[in-house]
């Protein structure tokens, strides 16, 4: 992978060496603070990168490179140069020569048009909160982390105006505006907190393992390229478990089950780098079909077993105790129509279709669409009997 920061802090670190008291509001002082918090922020991240020996650069950034068409062109070539070589480009806004009617203002929106100039493959967002929520969750105790939104929707706009701002010149609504911005070019947005967790899982999902845990069910062989194994341990171990034999490089993994069912596992998830929760549903269904009996225990989320009845329409035998569904490994599933009730169960129902006897249809599909880009067509290349009839 290579990767762009956009990064803030500048006044702020200016602003505590110079001994301010506060951010300052006047333009000329914002301009003094942030001239002399760039060199203590590109130092700061230059401490954290030469221990990987993994070379920086500081790139600043005004608003006027959206209308100078030279600029813009000179500003791409330069960033995709940097990383061609392997250079990681540190951007921030150029606040010391900039002006009000140049400043982007954020380093949200300014994020979003970094984005767009490297063709991204995701922009990725991180702030002190686990995510965007559908109300303020400092005033508003029954609100909701939303897991998905599309960016064009009027949902999404309608949260704009409730978003508090923090500190400096963000907040939420310029979170929901970047996202805005990137989405109309096609970049996905994902605004997390901050963890190793959670930043591998926003850059990796949980694609890998699905495919992976796919062709263990089927008896199949199949390498993944641009991958990220150490990533996805604790799956990788488990599928070994279920004795498949599996090689591994630096950024990819290879999986070969020689035609063989797999044995079943017991399995709890927990954070990251235990078992995660996302993979879940994906291992019931392995363990639905698999020789012998198991148990799965879920400890991260609540009524994370949707899955479970619809597994149990194609002939599954699940129980639910409590947080821990007991499943008795069956010679094979039957197809019936069933329905997708959220991201992760509509994966596990499709991995269910592909070793199920006869036909299989799953309703609410949209719901894989979320995280999977034309699931079909990846398994239909695989050898998969699989289509989409709407």
């Amino acid at each position: 992978f290579n990767f762009v920061i956009v990064t803030s802090g500048a006044v702020g670190l200016g602003a505590t060496k110079l001994n301010y008291k506060s951010r300052p509001k006047s333009l000329k002082r914002l301009q003094v603070a942030s001239a002399v918090g760039q060199i203590e922020l590109i130092n700061q991240y230059d401490k954290i990168f030469v221990d990987k020996k993994i070379n920086i650069a500081q790139v600043l950034i005004t608003k006027n490179l959206i209308d100078d068409r030279e600029q813009f062109v000179n500003t791409t070539q330069a960033l995709n140069e940097l990383l061609s070589q392997g250079i990681i480009p540190v951007i921030n806004e150029n606040d010391v020569v900039a002006t009000e009617e140049l400043k982007f203002g954020d380093n949200d929106r300014l994020s979003a048009i970094v984005s767009i100039i490297v063709n991204a493959e995701k922009l990725i967002i991180i702030t002190n909160r686990e995510g965007l929520y559908n109300f303020n969750p400092d005033k508003n105790k029954d609100a909701k982390k939303i897991d998905y939104i599309e960016y064009d929707s009027n949902e999404l706009n309608e949260l704009i105006p409730i978003s508090k701002a923090g500190e400096g010149m963000g907040g939420f609504s310029t979170k929901i505006m970047a996202s805005q911005i990137s989405g109309f070019s096609g970049i996905p947005t994902h605004i997390i907190s901050w963890s190793k967790s959670n930043l591998s899982k926003a850059i990796l999902n949980e694609k890998v393992g699905t495919y992976i845990t796919a062709a263990a069910m089927t008896g199949g062989k199949v390498k993944i390229k641009s991958a990220k194994p150490k990533y996805i341990s604790s799956v990788i171990s488990k599928l070994e478990q279920t004795g498949a034999t599996i090689s591994l490089g630096e950024d990819w993994v290879q999986i070969e089950m020689n035609d063989e069912k797999p044995v079943a596992i017991s399995l709890t998830t927990g954070p990251y780098p235990s078992f995660p929760t996302d993979m879940q549903a994906q291992f019931v269904s392995l363990n639905a079909i698999a020789k012998g009996n198991s148990t799965v225990t879920e400890t991260v989320f609540e009524n994370r077993f949707m899955h479970v009845q619809e597994i149990a329409r194609m002939g599954g035998k699940i129980s639910l105790k409590g947080n821990t569904a007991v499943i008795e490994g069956i010679e094979s599933l039957k197809g019936a129509p069933v329905m997708a009730t959220d991201l992760r169960a509509s994966a596990s129902l499709v991995l269910a279709g592909l070793v199920a006897n006869g036909s299989t249809i799953i309703d609410r599909i949209y719901h894989i669409d979320r995280g999977y880009e034309r699931i079909e067509e990846k398994l239909k290349i695989l050898g998969a009997d699989i289509e989409r009839i709407s």
